[in-house]
């Protein structure tokens, strides 16, 4: 890995998020606070860095001009609907991937970097859109996310219909998209949906409900 000197402002920010996780390894999934704190450090160095108009895919679910509309929020309030930046994947999540991937994903700079620049890059969908997705983290894979919320999506460029199942839109390497998912149905989904698998054994502290776990409920 070359010398920090010779960083540049956006390779800085990530150099940043690849030493501190480094560091976090020995501690990870050791309590139940470690599992939301750590991988925040990688969804901070993704926001700090910004999103910039290389980061935006050409995809978008509405085509321009918009007509949006409005929608009631939580509060009662009559809010205007607009096109918001959605990563397409969670950094938060690609986190957790990484902390239980430490090899290979902090063992090599340059992969990291890939897979930074990967869960950098946003496709623009209604507020109403984004806020959708934000429950279904243990419930539906990442790929089906969209698909899940028949959020369809369209080339910018061309107008033409394009396929709403999310894919790595970087190269990373040979095997990250399987590892990805098959790591995604153990670790993340839930174990009595569609596509979740039961927890590992010898996990100890998880976000997601687990063979154990529900075992000790149905007994209760």
């Amino acid at each position: 890995m070359y010398g920090v000197k010779h960083l540049n402002r956006y390779e800085t920010y990530v150099h940043s998020a690849f030493i501190t996780l480094r560091g976090f390894i020995p501690f990870w999934r050791k309590n139940k606070f470690t599992l939301r704190a750590y991988p925040r450090h990688l969804y901070d160095m993704v926001m700090s860095v910004g999103t910039k108009k290389t980061d935006k895919s050409r995809y978008t679910s509405e085509l321009y001009p918009y007509d949006l509309g409005t929608y009631i929020d939580s509060k009662g309030k009559v809010q205007n609907d607009r096109m918001v930046d959605d990563h397409c994947f969670s950094p938060q999540t690609v986190g957790e991937f990484i902390l239980d991937n430490p090899d290979p994903y902090l063992e090599d700079f340059e992969l990291f970097m890939r897979l930074f620049k990967c869960i950098s890059l946003t496709h623009s969908i209604r507020k109403t859109q984004n806020d959708s997705l934000s429950s279904l983290k243990h419930i539906v894979p990442t790929k089906f996310k969209y698909q899940h919320k028949e959020i369809l999506l369209y080339d910018s460029r061309t107008n033409e219909q394009v396929s709403n199942i999310i894919e790595p839109m970087v190269y990373i390497s040979d095997n990250f998209w399987e590892d990805y998912c098959d790591w995604e149905r153990k670790m993340v989904l839930n174990m009595d949906t569609e596509y979740g698998e039961p927890l590992p054994i010898e996990i100890l502290c998880a976000q997601k409900s687990s063979s154990k776990t529900s075992l000790m409920n149905f007994f209760k």
